[in-house]
């Protein structure tokens, strides 16, 4: 695919369930996301610029932060959990509440949950 002028390659290395037209509107949107993260509150801009996630934060300002969690392990996109592997060796859930917002930032290792959560 072409992207202003320049090939662009999608792969799809960690969610292959997921039909590779669907994965690929998940990445190539028709806009910015930043332009409107730039309506976001200050914090939750910071947040996803930095990668990391926010109490509060949307599902939309969680995957412009960090991407989409891997279909295999978060086949539900309205879920309340999606889960999010940092390396091999380092997972981590986003917990969202019942109004589609993160409620908390689950790990077994305090020190990843520092490392991917935003103050």
């Amino acid at each position: 695919m072409d992207m202003d002028g320049e090939a662009q390659d999608l792969g799809n290395d960690y969610s292959r369930s997921v039909e590779m037209g669907t994965f690929a509107h998940r990445y190539v949107l028709p806009c910015n996301p930043m332009r409107r993260l730039a309506s976001a509150p200050q914090p939750v801009e910071r947040a996803v610029r930095a990668s990391r996630v926010r109490v509060g934060m949307t599902r939309e300002q969680v995957t412009t932060a960090l991407g989409y969690p891997i279909a295999d392990e978060t086949p539900n996109q309205d879920g309340r959990v999606w889960k999010y592997w940092r390396s091999r060796s380092e997972r981590f859930d986003v917990v969202f509440n019942a109004q589609g917002r993160v409620a908390a930032v689950r790990s077994d290792d305090p020190a990843l949950r520092a490392r991917v959560t935003a103050r």
